[in-house]
């Protein structure tokens, strides 16, 4: 009996060992491939482990230009363990920068323990991160990457370093021969402003580009016109009126071939300078039966063929929109119109927010615009207008991926390269209502269905046995 056991258990540990080297080279062969292959999933909430798509542009911009560029983090005063977070996503982020550029170099030091390097540097604070390219140079201070906001449940201090480094990079880079004016003043997104009402992402965006970004106040003494040199100019969420003398400064720009972009929303004002183009609003908020998924108030808008819009189509990119109102062009002479963003049609326009798409059957469905694009020429109401190009979108967040062919156009540039590369990696669902509703149903009575049969067939089967 014992020796018909012995070749058994030969053969199983045979069969052991055999199994546990298949096993190996497997695993070797998969971190082979990791290694020349390297690919991530973020699964954070917020996709907070994925380098933004500005920084990532301005990444591309830095090789595409072949400059060198030195990024030096200095590490934050180690009073607490939020000391320790920050300085770990200061790292992340210049892990992330080095694995996709070889002509920038970061280095992380340590204050305390590299008193030199800051001395060198004339860094006399923790947590600053100096961006250099030649002589040209970019401080952000702790403060900046790390702004305190108070909340509801207490002091917070989210990151939003990578819109600032990505600023600074073409800070230190761009070559400043095109110039994007905000107009501020009437309670406009500022482009200094990071926090989420802000448009300092947008103006990232365009710093990434190139352009030399700057503020407008025509409220100020002595500015009575738009600057000379300004290429295009962006109007974006005003939440009060404008002066006369500054909706003459506007027509006077645009008398003079100007290019401006015009945006607002359900939260903000309507300038009455897009009536004088020839845009108007009608009454309700734009909606959809297709939406991105459980968002209603985020339609998924068609995205027409034009300049402003090329390197979105060629990316399959569709810009996100939330809180949109229509825009219809009204017959205006001079002044030749093309629809940029569209629904399908079975849009509608909804003016009570608080009731449900369900009841809304009687309402009428039709095709509505969000996005126009204006050429204005003679004869115009404005006057000689001849050349001006205007943008009109009636969402006032200033939408990244819409925004390089906005300016572009509206400078008088070439379309912008296609977004499939500087565009972060992030799906989103998007469904009709009936659709939202089967899938609501399958997950609460066919998920616990399925897992009900599935026990009462393995257990079947182990009574079998």
């Amino acid at each position: 009996m014992a020796l018909g056991k012995a070749p058994h258990q030969a053969a199983l540990r045979l069969d052991a060992l055999l199994s546990t080297g298949f096993l190996l080279g497997i695993l070797a062969v998969v971190l082979v491939v990791a290694q020349q292959r390297r690919e991530r999933v973020d699964l954070s909430v917020d996709g907070n482990a994925t380098l933004a798509a500005d920084l990532e542009l301005s990444v591309r911009s830095v090789v595409d230009g072949a400059q060198q560029v030195t990024i030096t983090a200095f590490s934050a005063q180690q009073r607490d363990d939020s000391a320790v977070l920050r300085d770990r996503q200061i790292r992340d982020v210049l892990a992330e920068i080095d694995l996709r550029s070889e002509q920038i170099e970061t280095d992380f030091v340590s204050f305390d323990a590299d008193p030199v390097s800051a001395e060198r540097l004339g860094v006399s604070q923790y947590g600053t991160v100096v961006v250099q390219s030649g002589d040209r140079r970019v401080d952000l201070s702790e403060r900046e990457l790390f702004p305190v906001q108070r909340t509801a449940t207490g002091i917070q201090r989210p990151f939003v370093g990578e819109v600032l480094l990505a600023r600074a990079l073409q800070q230190v880079t761009a070559q400043e021969s095109r110039v994007a004016c905000f107009v501020t003043g009437h309670g406009e997104r500022s482009p200094t402003d990071a926090s989420r009402g802000g448009a300092a992402a947008l103006a990232a965006v365009l710093a990434a580009d190139g352009w030399a970004v700057r503020t407008c106040d025509l409220l100020k003494e002595g500015v009575t016109e738009v600057p000379a040199d300004v290429t295009a100019l962006w109007w974006v969420a005003p939440r009060m009126p404008i002066s006369g003398a500054e909706s003459e400064a506007l027509a006077s720009y645009l008398r003079r071939g100007g290019g401006l972009a015009l945006l607002f929303d359900t939260t903000t004002m309507v300038p009455d300078l897009a009536e004088a183009i020839g845009v108007t609003v009608p009454s309700g908020e734009l909606r959809d039966e297709t939406f991105v998924a459980p968002y209603p108030e985020r339609p998924v808008l068609q995205v027409r063929p034009h300049a402003v819009s090329k390197n979105l189509l060629d990316a399959d990119v569709r810009p996100q929109l939330s809180g949109v109102l229509a825009l219809r062009a009204r017959p205006v002479q001079g002044a030749t119109f093309k629809p940029l963003l569209l629904t399908s049609q079975r849009g509608w326009l909804q003016v009570d927010s608080a009731v449900a798409p369900s009841s809304l059957q009687e309402v009428p469905r039709e095709v509505l615009t969000a996005g126009l694009a204006a050429e204005l020429g003679l004869p115009h109401p404005l006057g000689a207008v001849d050349g001006a190009r205007v943008v009109v979108v009636g969402e006032g967040s200033g939408n990244r991926s819409f925004a390089l062919g906005i300016a572009r156009w509206i400078g008088g540039g070439e379309p912008p390269p296609s977004l499939s590369l500087a565009r972060a990696p992030v799906r989103k669902l998007q469904t009709t209502p009936s659709q939202a509703r089967w899938a609501q149903g399958f997950l609460l009575g066919g998920l616990p269905l399925f897992t009900l049969l599935m026990g009462l067939w393995v257990a079947r089967a182990r009574r079998l046995l």
